[in-house]
């Protein structure tokens, strides 16, 4: 009767362990798919999507969306402004005298600047999105109102640099420019490209 009662009991343990089993397995079974569904199509997705380029105006996106400028505060900003015709006489040094009285104003920070034949970098640190936005207002604003409407070519063009080689390679870009304007190295007629910075 031991033996019988025994096995009856190994029987409905087994039963029961079964019987969770597919409990279990029916229970994963419904779990499973909402977990995948959560988590599988969003990871994809973070695939599918490019890194974000943290450059933005000058000849990108041209007849494109509206997309937000990539700044940031902690890091240099290279930033180029170019105009429609070159810069006669005094006029480029007239740009750089008016974007240091602004910086000043706005609390930006201007690290190094080059004024080419029809174009002027600066190399920049800005404290907020929003300085930086009256910062490059009130300069091309005032600029276009001195010498006429439709004097910039091109929307400003930022790039967000790298402190080190980055930053470095950044200053002999910006000399090049210097001593081109100079004289001193033949002009070539270029815009910047990311490619020029990045290892």
């Amino acid at each position: 009767m031991k033996t019988n009662a025994g096995q009856s009991h190994a029987v409905v343990c087994g039963a029961f362990i079964a019987l969770s089993g597919v409990l279990l397995i029916g229970k994963k079974a419904r779990i499973g798919p909402k977990l995948n569904w959560m988590y599988a199509p969003r990871m994809k997705q973070l695939q599918l999507i490019p890194a974000e380029k943290p450059e933005h105006g000058g000849e990108l996106y041209q007849g494109e969306r509206k997309t937000l400028r990539p700044l940031a505060t902690d890091r240099p900003i290279h930033l180029i402004l170019k105009a429609k015709m070159p810069f006669p006489g005094s006029q480029g040094a007239e740009v750089l005298r008016e974007a240091w009285r602004l910086a000043e104003k706005f609390f930006l920070r201007i690290y190094d600047h080059a004024v080419s034949d029809d174009h002027v970098h600066f190399v920049l640190k800005i404290p907020h999105r929003r300085d930086y936005l009256k910062f490059i207002r009130a300069l091309t604003g005032l600029l276009s109102r001195r010498y006429g409407k439709g004097f910039w070519l091109r929307l400003p063009y930022t790039r967000v640099a790298h402190w080190g080689s980055d930053y470095k390679n950044l200053g002999e870009y910006l000399e090049k420019n210097r001593l081109e304007a100079a004289g001193e190295l033949p002009y070539k007629d270029r815009f910047f490209r990311e490619e020029d910075f990045f290892a």
